[in-house]
């Protein structure tokens, strides 16, 4: 059998002068035929690793961003000045890191989800990254998934959260995000976590909030979470197009299993710090004028417009 691979690789690969695929062509036969492979001796079907006897050049490209690094990580997430739950006018700087650090998923991703895209199965919460609402954007085709809930995001208070969303009677979970065309939801967020920071001493042009996607990466490779399972998750492209076509529907039982093994044990203190953490009297008092302003300027705003429609009107 080796033997065979061997001569379809040579078989595959272009010569110079003569007319045959391209090397592009060729790279995506051998991936899906490697995918096959994996696939076909996780299901036993073949006993021996098979896959690994086909090697397939990739493009060496630079990442854009840097991973986090454990003091960087420590630093995010410091008891001291994180950004508070109870805060509902700025609930989003509470979940939205936590979300992210346990499940590598984009921002916007997250930014735009809805309470219904939240669902339970099997006593299993996920999460539905779709593009079903008009608003809603999605990369590319894979990256419409469902992702487990880590235990440590419940752990840190998402599920009342969402309770008190919905009893709200609000549809997107970060209700509190505004749409833009450039950014969508996660515009405001992103200027947000910019800031946050820098003002922690995080700085430079590769370190932003998308560096989680790229701390979630080796986290899962270290962890021993099959590729197949890392794409699943994340929502990445590239080497799983075979998996894709061969079985990527994975029972959640099983995704939740390897979205577990996601740990960081160096943040557990601070994460049962922030947890128990009790807004000041000073602070609930910032946090319920911030509130009333708001509301104030929703009011003047509405009425501001409600006269410029009267004006037109009487006009008309």
């Amino acid at each position: 059998m080796i033997m065979l691979l061997t001569e379809l690789t040579d078989m595959l690969l272009p010569e110079i002068g003569d007319k045959t695929m391209s090397t592009t062509t060729v790279k995506r036969y051998l991936r899906v035929f490697k995918e096959f492979l994996t696939y076909a001796q996780r299901k036993g079907y073949v006993s021996a690793a098979l896959n690994v006897q086909i090697e397939i050049p990739v493009k060496d490209s630079r990442q854009s961003y840097d991973r986090f690094t454990k003091a960087e990580l420590l630093k995010i997430f410091n008891p001291e000045y994180y950004p508070y739950p109870e805060d509902e006018n700025f609930a989003y700087r509470y979940f939205i890191p936590l979300m992210a650090l346990y499940s590598g998923a984009r921002l916007n991703e997250l930014c735009q989800l809805y309470c219904d895209d939240i669902k339970k199965e099997n006593n299993i919460y996920y999460m539905i990254f779709t593009d079903e609402h008009p608003d809603q954007h999605l990369k590319n085709k894979v990256s419409k998934r469902i992702v487990p809930i880590h235990p440590k995001i419940i752990e840190m208070g998402f599920l009342d959260y969402l309770l008190s969303v919905k009893s709200k009677r609000k549809q997107r979970i970060f209700y509190q995000l505004t749409y833009a065309q450039y950014n969508h939801y996660a515009d405001k967020m992103s200027k947000w976590f910019g800031r946050y920071l820098e003002s922690i001493g995080i700085s430079g042009k590769r370190k932003v909030f998308h560096c989680f996607r790229h701390t979630v990466k080796p986290e899962l490779r270290d962890a021993n979470v099959g590729r197949e399972y890392q794409n699943a998750i994340c929502g990445w492209e590239g080497i799983d197009t075979g998996e894709r076509v061969y079985g990527s529907n994975f029972p959640i039982e099983i995704l939740y299993n390897e979205i577990c093994k996601l740990q960081y044990p160096y943040l557990d203190e601070n994460l049962k710090k922030i947890k128990a953490r009790v807004p000041s009297p000073r602070q609930r008092l910032r946090m319920r004028l911030y509130g009333t302003r708001r509301r104030k300027e929703t009011y003047q705003n509405e009425d501001t417009k409600r006269r410029k429609r009267n004006i037109i009107e009487y006009h008309v």
